[in-house]
């Protein structure tokens, strides 16, 4: 009841609807039902029943989604903290059970309810975590910190049935190939058990997971295309552009799991303007069939995430005066929340981005008019939602005084 009532509430206004909590109705209607809620939750846990801890998981999803309806990116990275801790002690029970000759009971309740949609479910929120431009929820995470890989990439089947599976699939490689880069990032160079300290991104050199994906997913749309409905087909373009990122973010990856070079990203431009076209459909789609009497387009939700950090990408990493603006022109063609990704924060802070990279240049007419010292290298945001502001971090050679990347700081409002 609190999600519908929230949900119905921001369709029908305007993304800064929740900036004045306490004078919208809606909003406190829905933040009562979403206490009496956490009140059912709390004594129906207390009984440790053997479905409390499928239960638990549910109610954190439920929780995590209504955050991020309200725009409350920090509030979901915590409920998604706290899942990943529940979901962790399940897993661990599971083994032991399983390992174990005792017939104790254990809270096991449905496995296959968690294996199959809320494991998958935490997968995907892990991709949104380790993607966003806040990543202090991944420094203080216990779980993701110990996240272990196994022995390789995820297997992909010969054939790919149906878009969930295709899904599935990609979600996988996208969540062993972000792990990787991100721990290389934060220094965890070995993953506990290993032994000496290894670079864990080496092995996304000559990794062809995404490739084996792309034959698989084209071989399911040759023969399975055109049974497709509408929203399958817009289903298929999602998952084309997210494999078209993760393709280039892959192919830039240095071994220190981020880019050492900025201009690497030049030679993407043909990819980049891929993705915007199909960025562009897909939106155009979602406006016709979402515009109101004022011809206005309704904003728009999703769990998952969609355009919005694909267009933040380009727009970020795409030097091409023309396509990184189309992608920012696209940012604000309508209001979008995907996940913990909003779509006005991430125009904003990419129009703030721009600036400072092209400040000082007479003649900006491709990539090669903006210099490598102009560059921005890297970007850590910390998100105030509550008061609609970003504090960011940025490095740029062309501060760098001894060789090394002085990081300078500002605020961004949206």
């Amino acid at each position: 009841m609190a999600l519908g009532s929230l949900h119905e509430k921001y369709e029908a206004s305007c993304p800064s609807f929740l900036v004045n909590q306490e004078a919208n109705s809606a909003q406190q209607f829905a933040l009562m039902q979403c206490n009496k809620a956490i009140s059912h939750l709390s004594k129906r846990l207390r009984m440790n029943e053997e479905d409390s801890m499928e239960i638990a998981l549910i109610a954190c999803v439920l929780f995590i989604t209504f955050e991020q309806l309200q725009g409350n990116y920090e509030s979901a990275l915590r409920h998604w903290q706290q899942g990943k801790k529940v979901l962790h002690g399940w897993q661990e029970a599971k083994n032991n059970y399983q390992s174990s000759s005792s017939n104790a009971l254990i809270p096991l309740c449905n496995p296959d309810v968690i294996e199959d949609n809320l494991i998958r479910f935490f997968g995907r929120l892990d991709v949104q975590a380790i993607t966003f431009i806040d990543t202090r929820s991944l420094q203080c995470d216990e779980t993701w910190q110990s996240k272990k890989p196994g022995l390789g990439p995820p297997h992909i089947p010969d054939k790919i049935s149906s878009l969930s599976e295709a899904r599935h699939y990609l979600d996988e490689q996208l969540e062993w190939m972000f792990y990787a880069a991100a721990r290389a990032i934060f220094r965890l160079d070995a993953w506990p058990g290993d032994g000496e300290n290894t670079n864990n991104v080496a092995g996304l050199h000559g990794y062809d997971g995404l490739d084996r994906w792309a034959a698989r997913f084209d071989a399911f749309l040759k023969h399975s295309g055109s049974a497709l409905s509408a929203r399958d087909i817009r289903g298929a373009t999602l998952l084309k552009i997210l494999h078209k990122v993760a393709s280039i973010m892959l192919l830039s990856t240095g071994l220190e799991g981020f880019v050492a070079d900025e201009t690497c990203f030049d030679k993407f431009s043909i990819e980049f303007v891929d993705i915007l076209s199909l960025a562009a459909s897909l939106i155009n789609a979602e406006i016709s069939d979402g515009v109101t009497e004022a011809k206005q387009a309704r904003p728009s939700f999703s769990f998952d995430m969609g355009v919005v950090p694909p267009l933040y990408y380009i727009a970020v990493k795409c030097r091409e005066p023309s396509i990184r603006r189309q992608a920012l022109s696209l940012l604000l063609a309508s209001p979008r929340r995907e996940g913990v990704w909003d779509g006005l924060m991430a125009a904003r802070i990419t129009e703030r981005l721009i600036a400072i990279e092209e400040e000082g240049l007479e003649s900006i007419t491709d990539c090669a008019s903006i210099p490598g010292s102009a560059r921005i290298t890297l970007v850590n945001a910390s998100m105030y939602s509550d008061q609609r502001r970003a504090f960011l971090e940025y490095t740029q050679p062309r501060y760098s005084t001894d060789g090394n990347l002085d990081t300078r700081e500002m605020w961004v409002s949206w």
